[in-house]
């Protein structure tokens, strides 16, 4: 077992939007060693949360809520790193939010290194191949950066990736000096846990170090002081990175009814109810009776699946950001209709309730 006198490893895996971070991860807490306990921090770029609902249960986790780790979240982590270690883990993985630029968080993570307290090794990042046709992701900044200072390239979803896709994802990973210490294909987020030990490369330097620099100066998003009452989520809202966020909190009594709300998740003119264009980025956890599913949606791609997590109901929507505030209360107005409640219990808002601070 770790203790305060031997380094903890740390690693951290990164990947834009919907590139498959929390699904290797959970693959990789299954697979570690027996004998081993490991920790994880998730950034999460709204307030809301759902990545750490999702893993829950696998250890010791804690979650950053509301910015990007290396902007107005940054003293979270440094306060969750030393809680962490507290713990005395075996290993600790970080999972920054899919607009995360890397370059605070690898200053930070030095720091520490420098005190003795942790052991830096590889960073892993996930590239879904398929969106590299898409000049929106392929010519991120934050996106190229991620890449750019990561140990292990891997392309995320193989196995829905075509030739021409996974040929992209081959030129990418053979353009960038120093050359990756290990560049490869993953199904179902099925990393080798190998890669985890490599070493972490200190020669790779950021791309666009101020990318962010207006982000670190704006003020947090912060978490919701109130609980919501029974069918009226509270609902927070952002702007940051090139991209507007969207979250809402439900009370734990609110029940939805599996099929309607699975309908209007999967609705290909989704984005047109939001009245926004570009590809959408989904996550909710929803109480639907005796089962809570958790629902991911990356585009027009949705994926569910039980979980155990009963406390509340939660979903948060991410777009790119167009200039326009994307219709919120249509969206609202949806999910209040797919709650399981006598039509005369619910009083639906004229739009989104705002948290109050």
């Amino acid at each position: 077992m770790a203790s305060m006198t031997r380094p903890v490893p740390v690693n951290i895996v990164t990947g834009f939007l919907g590139a498959g971070k929390t699904t290797a991860i959970r693959f990789l807490l299954a697979h570690r060693p027996a004998d081993e306990r490991w920790a994880l921090i998730v950034n999460e770029f709204g307030a809301i949360g759902i990545d750490g609902v999702d893993i829950a249960g696998e250890g010791p986790v804690r979650t950053i809520a509301g910015g990007c780790l290396c902007c107005v979240a940054s003293p979270g982590m440094a306060l969750a790193l030393r809680d962490i270690l507290r713990q005395k883990p075996d290993r600790i993985l970080i999972e920054p939010s899919g607009l995360g630029h890397p370059a605070g968080l690898f200053d930070l993570l030095r720091e520490a290194e420098k005190a003795g307290t942790i052991d830096l090794r590889a960073t892993l990042c996930l590239v879904d191949a398929r969106k590299l046709a898409d000049s929106r992701y392929a010519e991120n900044e934050t996106f190229h950066d991620q890449a750019q200072m990561a140990d292990v390239l891997l392309a995320s979803k193989g196995d829905l990736a075509t030739g021409d896709d996974l040929a992209r994802f081959q030129s990418l990973a053979a353009s960038f000096f120093p050359a990756k210490r290990h560049a490869g294909f993953i199904v179902d987020g099925a990393i080798d846990p190998a890669l985890l030990d490599l070493d972490a490369g200190d020669d790779r330097a950021p791309l666009f170090p101020d990318l962010h620099r207006e982000a670190r100066a704006a003020p947090g998003s912060g978490v919701l002081p109130l609980p919501p009452r029974p069918a009226a989520p509270l609902f927070q809202t952002s702007v940051a990175l090139g991209h507007r966020y969207g979250g809402w909190l439900f009370h734990a009594d609110d029940q939805f009814d599996r099929g309607q709300v699975l309908a209007l998740l999967r609705r290909l003119d989704l984005a047109a109810l939001l009245k926004v264009s570009g590809p959408l980025r989904v996550k909710a956890v929803l109480r639907t009776g005796r089962t809570a599913l958790l629902i991911d949606r990356v585009g027009d791609e949705t994926t569910q699946r039980a979980v155990a997590y009963r406390r509340d109901s939660r979903l948060e929507c991410i777009v790119p950001d167009d200039g326009g505030e994307p219709d919120w209360p249509a969206l609202q107005a949806a999910l209040l209709a797919s709650l399981q409640l006598p039509g005369e219990k619910i009083s639906a808002p004229s739009g989104p309730v705002p948290a109050r601070g």
